[in-house]
């Protein structure tokens, strides 16, 4: 889980420049939180796009597999209906095990909280800068906030590593 390399802003200010530096880290600041908007936003309904269909894959390919063994057309339909069955059951194992080393449900669920995390961030900032001009601006703040960015994505760079770190326990040791 990578995300497009940012510059943390600078907290030296040189004499006379502090307003305009401020304003400046606040834009690049609210055009990173805005590109993580996006981009973390369209990873989470990827996810949840990926976790419904294999859902609803094995539920239709259990489900019709049952649907086969329970039919009786005779003892000519029979066999060819079993064979169908028997292979909708060999994709439903399949897709059993490498659901868990996808996890596309929970990659969803992170990528919602990072989602949330971004949005809050983005509101709070946008409180902090209403009604102050840029000399009001305060560095140490803006600062502040840029952290919180920054660990916005650290706590979803974390949960993505823990996610591959736990499949890979289960594949050495088992569940």
């Amino acid at each position: 889980m990578q995300r497009t390399e940012g510059h943390k802003p600078e907290t030296e200010s040189q004499p006379g420049t502090g307003a305009s530096e401020a304003r400046r880290k606040v834009d690049l600041l609210q055009s990173f939180i805005r590109s993580s908007i996006d981009d973390v936003g369209r990873k989470r309904r990827l996810n949840q796009n990926k976790a419904t269909t294999v859902k609803m894959l094995i539920l239709c390919m259990s489900g019709g597999a049952t649907i086969l063994l329970g039919l009786n057309l005779g003892p000519v339909a029979e066999q060819p209906f079993k064979n169908v069955a028997f292979a909708l059951s060999s994709l439903v194992t399949v897709f059993n095990a490498l659901e868990p080393f996808f996890n596309y449900r929970a990659l969803w669920v992170e990528h919602e909280r990072a989602n949330a995390g971004f949005f809050q961030l983005k509101d709070r900032l946008e409180y902090y800068i209403t009604g102050r001009t840029d000399a009001e601006l305060d560095l140490k703040e803006i600062e502040k906030f840029y952290d919180e960015y920054e660990h916005v994505w650290a706590t979803l760079n974390q949960a993505w590593n823990q996610q591959r770190l736990q499949y890979d326990k289960t594949l050495k040791h088992g569940p």
